[in-house]
């Protein structure tokens, strides 16, 4: 499968760029779970991270405005007119790692 280009955020860390697989089991791989989605932003942004994180105590990573409380890692993505993971485009990349840089728990 095509890798995708995304923004990763693990706790206690700060955002980074990354190229990773879109299957199931690796998105399940990086977030250690059942996946969830959120918007990042009203821009087409997303954020999927851990469904079960808070129920599973996973660390806080970030306090994102239009999210709330992110615990455990995600990652930022885009999708593209039929719903499939993309790659971040760099203005998107830019966008995703300076509110994500900026709500970062450290």
């Amino acid at each position: 499968m095509k890798s995708v280009r995304v923004v990763l955020m693990r706790p206690g860390g700060m955002p980074e760029p990354a190229d990773i697989d879109p299957s199931l089991e690796s998105l399940q791989g990086i977030v250690g779970g059942y996946l969830e989605a959120a918007p990042l932003n009203r821009d087409g942004l997303s954020v999927i991270c851990n469904e079960d994180g808070i129920r599973l105590g996973l660390p806080l990573s970030a306090v994102l405005p239009m999210t709330g409380r992110m615990v455990g890692a995600f990652i930022v993505t885009a999708v593209d007119g039929s719903g499939d993971m993309r790659s971040l485009t760099p203005d998107e990349q830019a966008t995703a790692l300076a509110i994500v840089t900026a709500a970062a728990i450290a």
